[in-house]
């Protein structure tokens, strides 16, 4: 990495230039010929580094600046693309800054950083123009997933704008009204400035869809890639019932035909035309509706239904043609959705067993530190190790190991409580954070820490389970060995809970496995 620090403003100019560095995503994926700016307003190394290795070809320039007034009176010199900011440099105005900086740099997307302390405060901001907030401290394939989202947004609205001249012609074509033209680009505008609520998003599809056919009844459908059906997310004149149970197969029905085919259909009488769909037509007000795949680059990822229009008039071309349009762009703000949805949960999470990750449960647990001290509360660190786990990858292979370790993530899950947080620690190793334990302890009247019961209560759940995947030729039985620590009384800081909850592990371990060690437990 390539940095020089230009002595009149007090920034540093980064360009990388070692594109071996980047892993999964670059910005020349975004088919992008320029050079474009990114403004870091941070004086972190990690968040430096971190952005430099994820903008690892060139293609992106990134300027640090260490505060916000350096970085406006910058912007308004030569606005960015994209600023990344730390909440520790924003304070607690961060959400009168963000509009600022968005203002003065021409709109530019503004990326927040902000610990797990600061989560609900960099929840706000986004309220205020942000575009995402990253989980600190940051890698780089966060800040790589959040750019490849912001990547393709940009390529998205510059096919917006291709979709305006697109619809100035239909305008002449099809004696569209410049009131509907109007309408409809503000539509596509409405769909593309939600993306950062996906469920809010498939909502508004639906009553952007119901809005511009005049139709009363109608359902939006996604595909499940891996189980290639498509299932109901929004749906307007349908029964709850109805929406959680339709599952349509590829291929099958009408709705799973247009995905299949990838072509929409529209249909004005319903019984001269599909005589073979006819079965349900009493449910319905009128014989004609549209089905139209939901379509990125060829790909389907949905689809949308209409029906029921409004004093009985049947669909036509022109109505083909609107709907079309308006499908490809809800196509492009869903997948966008998805992706930002997606980038949210990956910085949180494990990929493999989909728990917390290792950073993400050490965020709660200095959270948890500060809120129990504060309130005089007690809490639980256990950490589990799957026993001769080692043994099993050997005899039947990693995959089949993977499979064990996804499926005792649903067993932890299914067995602790809704305020526990269980997190893939590393390896085989499993952390999990009780809360409050001592409410617990009060009520039950327990010898012992609640933490060492509750951790004692999953090994016997684990040690009943029969496990399908993984362990063939045996008889299906796991087990685990685990130790717990309490704070306050085994330490008063995160590194020190977590070290006393690994000596109670290898005590367990070392006295036979199959067991849950505490400290006051193995005294007993």
């Amino acid at each position: 990495m390539h940095g020089r620090l230009d002595p009149r403003c007090g920034r540093t100019l980064l360009r990388t230039r070692r594109p071996d560095l980047q892993r999964g995503w670059s910005p020349a994926m975004s088919e992008q010929t320029s050079i474009d700016r990114v403004v870091l307003i941070s004086e972190s190394a990690d968040l430096r580094s971190a952005l430099a290795r994820a903008c690892g070809d060139g293609r992106v320039e990134i300027e640090v600046l260490p505060s916000c007034i350096q970085a406006v009176r910058r912007l308004r010199e030569s606005p960015a693309a994209w600023v990344v900011a730390s909440f520790e440099e924003l304070g607690e105005k961060a959400a009168e800054i963000i509009p600022v900086l968005r203002e003065v740099s021409g709109g530019a997307e503004v990326f927040l950083a902000a610990n797990a302390a600061n989560a609900e405060r960099a929840e706000v901001a986004v309220r205020h123009g942000v575009s995402v907030w990253l989980a600190e401290p940051s890698d780089h394939g966060d800040i790589a997933s959040a750019l490849e989202s912001a990547f393709k947004r940009r390529r998205d609205l510059a096919e917006v704008r291709a979709v305006r001249e697109t619809l100035r012609v239909r305008e002449e074509e099809l004696s569209i009204s410049r009131a509907q033209t109007d309408a409809l680009l503000l539509e596509c505008e409405r769909l593309h400035k939600s993306i950062a609520d996906l469920e809010g998003l498939q909502k508004l599809v639906m009553d952007v869809f119901l809005r511009q056919s005049q139709a009363e009844r109608g359902s939006l459908m996604l595909l499940d890639e891996q189980r290639q059906e498509l299932a109901i997310c929004s749906a307007t004149g349908l029964a709850e019932d109805v929406m959680r149970q339709t599952r349509v197969k590829l291929g099958e029905a009408i709705a799973g035909r247009v995905a299949s085919e990838g072509r929409p259909l529209l249909v004005r009488d319903v019984r001269t035309e599909l005589p073979g769909h006819t079965n349900r037509i009493a449910a319905y007000k009128t014989p004609s509706f549209v089905s139209l795949p939901l379509k990125v680059e060829e790909r389907v990822i949905g689809v949308v239904n209409v029906t029921d229009r409004s004093a009985g008039r049947t669909f036509g071309e022109s109505d083909l043609s609107t709907l079309s349009t308006l499908a490809n762009q809800a196509a492009i703000a869903i997948e966008d959705a998805q992706l930002l949805d997606r980038a949210r949960r990956l910085s949180v999470t494990d990929e493999l067993t989909g728990l917390y990750n290792r950073r993400y449960f050490l965020d709660c647990l200095g959270c948890e530190i500060e809120r129990s001290a504060r309130h005089s509360h007690q809490f639980a660190v256990a950490i589990l190790d799957i026993d001769h786990f080692k043994l099993y990858n050997d005899r039947y292979g990693h995959p089949a190991g993977d499979a064990i370790l996804r499926e005792l993530a649903r067993l932890l899950r299914q067995n602790l409580r809704h305020a526990d947080v269980v997190a893939r620690y590393g390896g085989e190793e499993f952390a999990i954070l009780y809360p409050e334990v001592d409410r617990v302890t009060r009520i039950a009247y327990l010898p012992n820490s609640a933490g060492f019961h509750f951790t004692e209560r999953l090994r016997l759940a684990i040690v009943n389970h029969r496990f399908q995947s993984g362990l063939a030729g045996r008889d299906g039985r796991l087990t685990i060995s685990g130790g717990v620590a309490l704070f306050p009384y085994d330490g008063k800081a995160g590194g020190d809970l977590i070290r006393r909850a690994d000596e109670n592990l290898y005590r367990a371990k070392a006295s036979g496995r199959n067991r849950i060690y505490s400290s006051t437990s193995h005294r007993q």
